[in-house]
């Protein structure tokens, strides 16, 4: 097996040294756009004005968009109910449930 492994160097590593060098990719520099003035107009709608970013992609303004649509519904959802009312429906909900947990009574007289 001596045999398999007499090539092997066991001498430090050595680094080229024939005067090439390796030469580093520059990086480009990201020159800042002039931003467009903003001009306001009246809006008619409620809507708060959407910005759109230049750094986001159009599914990640959608995605956005839709998770804010959801958290309207759910906060809207919440405030239809008192917490009173829901403690109310919950306690209801656990008296209708079956109970596979007890333990079931065992009679060792019969």
């Amino acid at each position: 097996m001596s045999d398999e492994y007499d090539f092997v160097s066991t001498s430090a590593l050595k680094l080229k040294e024939n005067g090439s060098k390796v030469s580093k990719k520059k990086k480009k520099s990201k020159e800042v756009k002039a931003t467009p003035s903003v001009t306001t107009k009246p809006t008619t709608s409620s809507t708060a004005p959407v910005v759109h970013s230049s750094d986001k992609t159009k599914a990640e303004l959608i995605y956005e968009a839709e998770m804010e649509k959801r958290k309207m519904q759910t906060m809207l959802k919440r405030a239809e109910k008192t917490y009173k009312q829901r403690i109310v429906e919950f306690n209801d909900k656990l008296n209708n449930m079956t109970e596979f947990y007890d333990i079931q009574k065992v009679s060792w007289t019969k």
